[in-house]
Formats: C-alpha cells, sequence, structure tokens
C-alpha cells in the first residue's frame, strides 16, 4: 500500500482533479508503477515508462514530473543522476524521504538541465535521515542561477505517529500547501521547452545475454533524433571499461530500432558491459552498466593495476566453491611467498601488498579445481 499512496489518495478524492497555471487548466494523467521487490527497477525501467506513456496517452511532453516516497523516491533521484538527458526529460520533481545520498555528478545533471526539486522529509525521521533531502537541494542549488534556486526542501514535523518516515498520506493530500501551493500547483509551474514531437534519442529495451560462449548486446529505441554512432564497452572484475566496439545508430527517426553487437572475444566469468550514445554533435550520454557471468569459460582471474607500487588487486569469479593456492615468484622462477583460503563460487577480491618487493617483473600463480593461471605484475 506503501507504493500506491497517491492512487489511493487520488481514489479518495483528496487530490484535486484539475490545477491552474496562469489561469490555463491542466489534469495529471497519473502512472503508479508497482514492484514486487526492491533492487529490481534501474533507469531503464523508469526510462520504458516514460516512453510507453508518451506512446499511449496524450501526453505534453513538456510537463512530465516525477514524485516517489521513500525507496521510489531513490529510484527516481537515481533516474534524474545517471544523465543529463535524462533529467531533460523531466520539468520537476518532487521526492519524499528519500534514502539516497546527494552526489556531485547527480546533482551536475540535474542542476545543469535547470530540473526543479522540492524534497520533503519529517524531521524526526529515524528510517532515512533528512540531512539526504537537504544535501540534494543544497547540492543542485550550487548549479542554480542567482537569485533564483532550482531547488527547495522542507522539513516537517506532521507524520503518521509511530512511524515518522511516513509523511506521504498527508502531504499528497491537495490541502497541504506551503506558500498556498500543494505539490501539484507547485509542479505544474514548471515546465520544459521541447517542440511537441521532438524528443531526445529514447533508449527501451537494453539487454546482455549469453550463448555458445559468445556474449550479445542488444537494444532498440523508440525515437531517435541527431543520433550518431553507439559504443560498446566492456571491463572485467576490476571495471576498467574499454570500447570493444561501435554501431551506426538510425539518425532521425520516429519508428522502433532494433540493434545488436556481438563481442568478439568475450571475458570469461563475470563482465560488464555499458552502452553509450554519440549524437552528430558529438555529445555522449551513457546508459546503465549491465553484468553477466559467462560460466562457459569457467573460472577468471583480473589482477590491477599493473604496474603498481604498493598494492595489487585480485579480482576473480569461481564456478564453485574451492580452495585456492598463491604463489608470487620473481622473474627467475624462486618462490617468494605463498599461501591458501577457501573461497565461495562467484565473485571475490582482496589486495595484495607488494611494498617489500624490489622493482622488478613478477607472477602471482593461482591453482585450485581444474583451475590454474598465472598473471604477471611490475612493482614500480
Amino acid at each position: 500500500m506503501l507504493f500506491a499512496v497517491l492512487s489511493y489518495e487520488i481514489e479518495q478524492g483528496r487530490v484535486s482533479e484539475t490545477v491552474y497555471s496562469n489561469g490555463q487548466p491542466y489534469s495529471f494523467i497519473v502512472l503508479t508503477p508497482q514492484i514486487t521487490s526492491f533492487g529490481t527497477v534501474n533507469s531503464g525501467d523508469i526510462q520504458s515508462l516514460i516512453n510507453y506513456a508518451i506512446a499511449n496517452y496524450r501526453v505534453d511532453i513538456n510537463r512530465i514530473y516525477l514524485t516517489g516516497l521513500s525507496s521510489g523516491s531513490d529510484l527516481i533521484m537515481n533516474y534524474m543522476s545517471s544523465s543529463a538527458t535524462n533529467a531533460n526529460r523531466i520539468a520537476a520533481i518532487v521526492p519524499l524521504a528519500t534514502c539516497n545520498s546527494s552526489n556531485t555528478s547527480g546533482a551536475s545533471n540535474i542542476g545543469s538541465q535547470k530540473i526543479r526539486y522540492w524534497g520533503l522529509h519529517c524531521a524526526a525521521d529515524n528510517t532515512c535521515g533528512a540531512g539526504n533531502t537537504v544535501n540534494w537541494a543544497g547540492a543542485i542549488n550550487n548549479y542554480s542561477p542567482p537569485g533564483d534556486p532550482m531547488a527547495k526542501y522542507t522539513l516537517t514535523i506532521t507524520y503518521n505517529q509511530g512511524f515518522p518516515h511516513d509523511i506521504w498520506y498527508d502531504t499528497y493530500d491537495s490541502s497541504y500547501k506551503e506558500n498556498n501551493m500543494n505539490i501539484t500547483q507547485w509542479m505544474i509551474q514548471y515546465s520544459r521547452n521541447f517542440a511537441q514531437g521532438t524528443l531526445p534519442v529514447n533508449l527501451d529495451t537494453y539487454d546482455v545475454s549469453t550463448a555458445n560462449k559468445q556474449v550479445v548486446v542488444k537494444w532498440t529505441t523508440t525515437q531517435e533524433s541527431n543520433s550518431a554512432y553507439f559504443i560498446i564497452e566492456r571491463a572485467g572484475a576490476d571495471l576498467q571499461f574499454k570500447p570493444i566496439g561501435q554501431v551506426t545508430a538510425a539518425g532521425n527517426s520516429t519508428t522502433t530500432k532494433s540493434y545488436s553487437f556481438q563481442d568478439p572475444q568475450p571475458l570469461k566469468g563475470t563482465s560488464y558491459y555499458r552502452l553509450s550514445l554519440v549524437n552528430l554533435d558529438k555529445q555522449q550520454e551513457i546508459y546503465d552498466i549491465r553484468k553477466i557471468v559467462n560460466r562457459s569459460f569457467g573460472n577468471s582471474f583480473v589482477l590491477s593495476p599493473i604496474p603498481s607500487n604498493n598494492n595489487i588487486q585480485l579480482n576473480f569469479d569461481l564456478d564453485v566453491a574451492q580452495r585456492l593456492q598463491f604463489v608470487i615468484r620473481d622473474i627467475n622462477g624462486r618462490t617468494l611467498r605463498n599461501w591458501s583460503a577457501n573461497f565461495s563460487s562467484g565473485y571475490a577480491s582482496f589486495g595484495i601488498n607488494i611494498n617489500t618487493l624490489t622493482k622488478g617483473v613478477y607472477t602471482l600463480e593461482i591453482s585450485g579445481n581444474n583451475t590454474t593461471e598465472v598473471k604477471k605484475f611490475i612493482r614500480n
């Protein structure tokens, strides 16, 4: 029920059906998506929801607003923070009781697009601190023009008795006002400046899958404008992304376009893929990261950084739980250090201190169940 509060308030007649801005009446189309469990929704899902609304309803693309409560507000902030292009689609946001901490890049993406923010939080919230809302407003306002703050926050004493995290039943009610404006009246003041019918490039679906030891990246767009090409990047367990391919984009399109890219040399074990779009003006939008485990190759080990002065990091993915033996040798094959440890299946990572080694080239040998790999590293 907590995730459908706005729908409930509308059903109970507590939210005005019509709001006015400059004497012009507006009615909202309200979509309240539900999730089955935490952690199952990402920015791409919100993008798809917006695309669905535009395709199926009479949506004014200049007046798209997002509001959410608790984890719902986290999803909003993640979506808005992930790219300036995402933020640019939205006229204003009202996150309630957010648990999401502010970050500089996210505030930059929101602030650079002049998005209006009104965060509300109970001052006594002991589930997610009110400082999250305060800090987001401050970070966004670092990008505000003088005398015109784009972000504001309200620390209210109004909440559901016994649960100070819950402020939404009161604040979504149209009778709740600040400066003589409720939430919908505040939202409707703000709009974007798109020509109707023109939209940024819309990424609809985006998946990474394996088949017969191959990794395939597939994606679709529902609309493209001024698009040049897509870049596909890949990283191992160390998350150091490098471009591995490029696919020409449609340029301008109002129909669904399908794309795919097959990794010519997929990595063993866990790897990460990232898709980005470059438009004709050389501006780049980076989409979400996709993780995949290619178990066709067995275990995977990545050692970084190389070279290093003091520490190296070993990242790996195991198909089964096992005990691993580690041996460091010098260039002449002499054993300098050896140890062993037990690991469960899946991803693991640990650091190795090498500051006692003299400058030179060394090897790290890793052996376990049906696994023997030798990794070279350099001590600077």
